[in-house]
């Protein structure tokens, strides 16, 4: 009797301890954020805790905590608890931030616009209004009636980004052109504290130099200008059309390792054929020239973007501000800017080098037997190099280091034929190939690296005759 009893026991604790892990995932998204009294920032603060929350989550299906909160506080019909939830989303975030008597609280997008209208605080989308962070914006599918409402939390000239409930059934940031007609315009709450009320000018372009950014990972449409990354369609192979950029200047640039700062590894415009390669961890930046009205800001503004843009050149550093890449949202003030890299920061090839940096093994590919110390520095553009031999051959490291002498930065060279690392190709590597192809000795991965000659992994009879014609004459590892 005693152990069924204790068997019994046990059973109720598993089923209670795994229903109560199954209601436990609420709790990632509970309001985390502690509110600074900017009812402006606080509430679209409050909202960023809450995206990924999904409906029926947690309790029963069509469930969500908003619904089952708006019932409790203003003590409505259990109908609310599982009722569409867009506007009682936008209302929890505003209690939570303590902006709810500047917002109001509903469950009706329509019954809320007429509160801002009569308020007088809304702004049709068509009325030149440029929403700012905190605005509370309404959709309409016919254009009249709102259907749909979210918070906004970044803007732009070109762009709103938003935070917002019962999107596909969850919380999700979202974005829009300003002139998408699915907006039907924006409440302004008068928030308490100090509260920004201007979005600013679009940066001022300069050839060459500066750039600004209105979109990310969005085709290019009239007057955009556009940053995309792999993520925009999941390739790093980008056909021109996917981007629609057949009119837009543009270029791609690589990392490098200084955050934020890429290399421009190609420059461009009127791409109307073939792909673009965004290169692993790089950009793809495209400017278009809005010429629909050859008299509007919006022309002088494009056109001079897209002109700047191919003032740049191949080589280039940039700088990369304004840019959320988890959010998507674009700065008011987003910006590519023309930067050098520091001595310290990682070492860069000059333009047209002969040589060729591995970044992913972290060697220097395409030197040659018998280069010297000084030959070698003036490949690189950085002053303060370091090596850690005194001649140059396979498995030197050359380095640069910061004001501490930290490394900053190092590439081992690989010289093709050079086994031995002596820097010279002589029968000393042939015999270390044969001997590696005949199991006889194992080469380390960068003699490995200099003795496959035929680009493979594993040393090939080919590779030893290779060297050993080098040495004696009849054939120029460097020239087939």
């Amino acid at each position: 009797m005693l152990k069924r009893t204790l068997s019994l026991f046990l059973f109720i604790v598993l089923i209670f301890t795994s229903l109560s892990g199954a209601f436990e995932v609420s709790a990632a998204y509970n309001n985390t954020y502690t509110n600074t009294g900017n009812g402006q920032t606080d509430i679209y603060e409050v909202a960023k805790t809450q995206v990924g929350y999904y409906e029926g989550m947690e309790k029963y299906a069509s469930y969500t905590k908003y619904g089952d909160w708006y019932h409790d506080y203003m003590n409505v019909e259990d109908a609310f608890i599982t009722a569409p939830w867009c506007a009682m989303f936008v209302s929890w975030c505003s209690y939570q931030a303590g902006t709810i008597d500047v917002t109001g609280s509903y469950a009706y997008c329509p019954y809320w616009v007429s509160y801002f209208k009569n308020a007088g605080k809304w702004h049709n989308r068509d009325s030149g209004y440029i929403p700012i962070k905190g605005d509370i914006i309404f959709y309409a599918d016919d254009g009249s009636l709102s259907s749909h409402v979210g918070i906004v939390y970044e803007s732009n000239r070109s762009k709103v980004y938003t935070i917002e409930g019962n999107t596909e059934d969850s919380c999700k940031y979202r974005s829009y052109y300003l002139d998408d007609t699915y907006i039907l315009g924006y409440g302004t709450p008068a928030y308490k504290g100090e509260v920004n009320t201007v979005v600013p000018e679009l940066p001022t372009p300069v050839t060459g130099e500066t750039v600004y950014i209105t979109g990310y990972n969005a085709q290019m449409s009239w007057g955009t200008a556009n940053l995309f990354t792999k993520d925009f369609t999941g390739s790093n192979t980008v056909a021109y059309n996917e981007l629609g950029i057949a009119w837009s200047a543009y270029l791609v640039a690589e990392p490098t390792a200084s955050e934020n700062v890429y290399r421009i590894t190609r420059v461009g415009e009127h791409l109307q054929s073939g792909n673009l390669i965004i290169p692993e961890g790089g950009i793809i930046f495209a400017s278009h020239c809005d010429d629909r009205d050859t008299n509007s800001d919006a022309y002088t503004n494009s056109r001079d973007n897209k002109i700047a843009t191919t003032g740049f050149k191949t080589g280039d550093c940039v700088l990369l501000t304004g840019v959320n890449f988890t959010t998507g949202a674009v700065s008011a003030t987003a910006t590519l800017t023309k930067t050098t890299l520091s001595d310290t920061d990682e070492l860069s090839l000059v333009l047209n080098s002969e040589y060729t940096i591995d970044s992913t093994n972290g060697y220097l590919i395409g030197v040659k037997e018998g280069v010297s110390l000084n030959e070698m520095k003036s490949q690189f553009t950085n002053n303060g190099l370091l090596f850690n031999t005194a001649n140059v051959g396979t498995g030197t490291v050359i380095s640069i280091t910061d004001g501490n002498g930290n490394t900053t930065d190092s590439l081992i060279i690989i010289i093709a034929g050079d086994v031995s690392g002596d820097g010279k190709i002589n029968s000393g590597d042939y015999l270390k190939v044969k001997r590696a192809f005949l199991g006889s000795i194992v080469l380390t991965d960068v003699q490995l690296k200099a003795g496959c000659l035929s680009g493979g992994n594993s040393i090939t009879s080919s590779d030893y005759l290779k060297i050993k014609r080098h040495f004696l004459g009849t054939f120029d590892i460097f020239g087939e």
